[in-house]
């Protein structure tokens, strides 16, 4: 078999560097298009590593470099992709994955380093300054778009371009890069095990796989903390995590229940939440939910809000200063927007949605009921209706037509567990409120999830929750209130 001769020589690939580097002076060298170097290259610089270990050999054995080194250009630890539930998975860097990050002494020597692409790094290991922002280009193929901007960046920086000789870790400035290096893997790995622990994340949902990318990494931090010398090198994720427990008392239920799957316990505590905010009756957790939405409203009894916002259908808040003019059709001030994130998910749906929402909603719960029911977790008094018609009437009183089958331990784990969620949610809400002036757009909106994680120990079941403060926040910390079956 006859390969195809090109412009390369042994030694060219540096350790670390980016795969979008070597694919970009390789068609510099040999002056080919993008599309013609993807049908030479074993490697995407714009995708994911499929398999790092294949794709080093192969791209070696293509360039005839050493695979010791063409390893170091595949170290997917480096993203803190591998580090369980805890991972800063692609759709977590959004705001990262469309820019171009380069050192400017780097570039100097035609050097984009794999560090450059880590997105939770602030600075480059190799000459300890900030990273910076090359502009983006907004049309073409992802890949043909990020190899002009990192073009445009060598020609601007690198005088010799393309043909170059050392990079920054030929001169020996490693230890950094390499005490970045032992802390990923370790933190992959201490977020892995301790992910594993988990036996259910109440409320997971699809608005914490797209939970802050910074609040991830500060989680990490708490998880596996780095050295002084690695955090100064990292982004700042602004305030402080850490982690408090509560063993269960009775977790037989909980350890029975692994033959049920987690859909069934996260339906029992959709159910259990919809439908005890409607008890005449009602647990502690609608208690602090009353309490904190009365504080907002206090605090928001008298507007001085500048700024409107109108909510899309993605979720995405548009803002805008409200002038003379006064507020348009659909526009409500932050204030407004935080009591109906609340409203939504922790209110009275039947005083807060439409009829024809509540109408849904009944007759959802209405089937919610049914399965618990077939898992023998509730009691339906419509099984014992005489006739079609009080069968009807029984299903359609959500409250009186069920009673619970299982212990009252479980149910004031159910509850507890909806405290503590309510209260991250409205002190992420507190804090984001915090941030707002009159001269500032707020900030991006998203109210944290599955910040309470049932788990499983050597002592037995116990409930986590993470807690974030932050100078700006109200208070760090609300305890559980007594007493609860849980101690």
């Amino acid at each position: 078999m006859e390969y195809p001769t090109f412009n390369w020589w042994r030694g060219c690939v540096r350790r670390y560097e980016s795969s979008l580097s070597v694919f970009l002076r390789f068609c510099e060298l040999n002056r080919i298009s993008v599309k013609r170097a993807e049908g030479i290259l074993p490697i995407r610089p714009h995708q994911p590593y499929r398999s790092p270990d294949e794709e080093a050999e192969r791209l070696a054995g293509v360039l005839d470099e050493p695979i010791s080194v063409v390893r170091t250009m595949f170290l997917p630890c480096l993203n803190l992709g591998c580090a369980g539930g805890y991972s800063l998975t692609s759709n977590l860097k959004e705001e990262f994955e469309t820019v171009i990050r380069f050192c400017p002494e780097c570039a100097r020597c035609g050097y984009h380093s794999i560090f450059h692409e880590a997105a939770w790094l602030e600075m480059c290991p190799f000459h300890a300054m900030p990273l910076q922002v090359a502009p983006p280009i907004d049309y073409g193929r992802i890949l043909d778009m990020r190899i002009s901007v990192i073009r445009r960046v060598m020609r601007a920086h690198c005088a010799n371009w393309p043909l170059v000789t050392a990079g920054p870790i030929d001169l020996g400035n490693d230890n950094i890069a390499e005490s970045i290096l032992d802390w990923a893997e370790c933190t992959n790995a201490a977020g892995r095990r301790f992910s594993e622990m988990d036996f259910f994340v109440f409320n997971y949902n699809a608005s914490y796989n797209r939970s802050s990318f910074l609040r991830r990494l500060g989680q990490l931090c708490e998880i596996s903390p780095p050295s002084v010398a690695v955090k100064a090198y990292m982004k700042n994720v602004e305030g402080e995590w850490s982690r408090e427990y509560t063993m269960l008392s009775n977790p037989l239920f909980f350890k029975c229940s692994k033959d049920y799957t987690r859909t069934v316990l996260s339906i029992l505590f959709d159910f259990y939440v919809r439908t005890q905010v409607l008890s005449p009756t009602p647990p502690m957790f609608v208690v602090r939910y009353r309490d904190a939405v009365r504080k907002l409203r206090n605090e928001h009894e008298i507007c001085r809000c500048k700024w409107v916002g109108v909510t899309s259908a993605n979720g995405r808040i548009s803002w805008r200063i409200c002038g003379s003019s006064g507020r348009k059709i659909g526009e409500r001030c932050p204030y407004e927007i935080a009591l109906a994130e609340l409203d939504g998910r922790w209110g009275n749906w039947r005083e807060v949605d439409g009829e024809r929402r509540v109408k849904q909603e009944i007759g959802r719960l209405i089937a919610i009921a049914q399965d618990l029911r077939d898992f023998k977790l509730v009691k339906l008094k419509s099984d014992r209706a005489a006739n079609r018609e009080e069968y009807f009437e029984r299903l359609n009183d959500l409250l009186g037509n069920y009673t619970w089958e299982v212990d009252a331990s479980v149910i004031g784990t159910l509850d507890a567990a909806a405290i503590w969620q309510i209260d991250a949610e409205v002190r992420e809400l507190n804090y984001w409120l915090s941030r707002i002036d009159g001269d500032s757009m707020p900030s991006t909106f998203g109210v944290l999830g599955a910040s309470v994680h049932l788990q499983e120990c050597n002592a037995g079941m116990r409930l986590m929750r993470w807690i974030f403060w932050h100078p700006s926040s109200a208070i760090k910390s609300l305890p559980l209130p007594l007493p609860l079956p849980l101690s």
